[in-house]
This record gives structure tokens, C-alpha cells and sequence, in this order.
């Protein structure tokens, strides 16, 4: 099996198939941090992708029709889905729709984070590609939210174990 080396490269490729599924996603985490320039270049473990969404019908699909994936069925929940994909680990996070913003529901009604209407945007790189991205305000947002989602995820389990 092919295993992709996780580049900037790689994750254009990526990000550009899953828009020829119509699925337009957002470069988030650790990619993002970097080419905001609030983290040094270093290697990544993953790809984490924003979708902008009210569910995830067509990222579903595209799972089941493309070669190369695996499904990390353990981080299949109602905001997330994450897999393998040529070897590269990638999540995708769904962000649905409100009036003004999105939010994220993480396992189930356990926490809701909110993003304001700025937080995808589109940065020109060095080489002229635009980038669709996470604004600098949504990673900190999400940073400064991180452990809250954590105690989610460990109440989520909690309920899995005890039902």
C-alpha cells in the first residue's frame, strides 16, 4: 500500500479531491498554526480539517467510494470522523451552519462550541495558492476550549461504559 509522506503538498492534494466531491473543508491544528506562522515547521502527525456542513452525508460517501482509506471507527462520532488515508491520518471536524457562525456538537449535547462567522478564511501563501483555512482566532478559540471538550469526550465515555 502506498504511504504518503504528510506535506504541505499532501495536504493540498487532499484538500483539492475532497472538493472534487463537493466536500470544501478548512486546514486546521497544527498545518494551520504553521502557516499562520504561530508554530515553527515541524512534522505532523495528522491533517485536521474544518467542514462546514450540516451533516456528513457526502464525506460518508466519499469514505466509502475512495481507494486508499481506512476508517478509525473508535473516532467516528456526530462531530467527527477521522481515517487513514494513503497512511496519513486525517479528522475532520464538522462545523454546521447557524445564523451567524457554526457550531460544533461534540459527542452528542455534552459541549457545543461555538465559532463566530470568522473563523474559515482564505490565506494567500508564498507560492500565490489560497488556502482555505482556520482563522487565527478560531485556533485560539478552539485552544482555550480544548479541555472542555476533553472532559466531554471523558463524560461520552463514561456513558458508553455505564449506560
Amino acid at each position: 500500500m502506498y504511504r504518503a509522506q504528510n506535506t504541505i503538498e499532501f495536504v493540498r492534494t487532499v484538500m483539492r479531491q475532497l472538493e472534487v466531491s463537493d466536500i470544501h473543508t478548512y486546514l486546521f491544528g497544527g498545518w494551520a498554526e504553521e502557516l499562520w506562522q504561530l508554530s515553527a515547521p515541524r512534522s505532523h502527525a495528522d491533517i485536521d480539517l474544518l467542514y462546514p456542513a450540516a451533516d456528513f452525508q457526502l464525506v460518508d460517501k466519499w469514505l466509502q467510494e475512495t481507494a486508499g482509506v481506512v476508517v478509525r471507527s473508535e473516532k467516528h462520532f456526530h462531530h467527527k470522523r477521522a481515517l487513514l488515508y494513503n497512511q496519513v491520518k486525517l479528522e475532520l471536524f464538522l462545523l454546521e451552519p447557524l445564523s451567524k457562525g457554526y457550531v460544533t456538537n461534540y459527542f452528542g449535547d455534552l459541549y457545543r462550541l461555538y465559532w463566530k462567522p470568522d473563523s474559515l478564511v482564505h490565506l494567500e501563501l508564498p507560492d500565490g495558492d489560497i488556502m482555505p483555512l482556520a482563522s487565527t482566532t478560531a485556533l485560539q478559540a478552539y485552544q482555550q476550549h480544548h479541555h472542555l471538550i476533553q472532559d466531554a469526550y471523558q463524560r461520552y465515555i463514561g456513558r458508553q461504559v455505564h449506560p
